[in-house]
């Protein structure tokens, strides 16, 4: 297991939910190498997938919102 203590400003928070938010199956295979079996990509992309949905778990359960960066750029605005 991996502890970690991250600071970020508002507006770096919101951005990272909305992108935790808002990665899908194909984003993160995207990133994989495509030399590698099909199996091992799978399983890498789930782990991604799972990895961002914590991430984004603890920016909500922080009171984080894509709301007003979203529309403005600015998470307190």
């Amino acid at each position: 297991m991996v502890r970690i203590t991250l600071e970020l400003d508002a507006d770096r928070a919101a951005a990272l939910l909305r992108l935790c938010e808002k990665i899908t199956h194909s984003d993160a295979s995207g990133y994989l190498y495509p030399h590698l079996p099909k199996e091992v990509r799978d399983e890498q992309t789930s782990t991604m997938l799972a990895a961002a949905e914590q991430v984004r778990a603890a920016l909500a359960e922080e009171g984080v919102s894509g709301w007003p960066w979203i529309e403005t750029g600015h998470a307190n605005r």
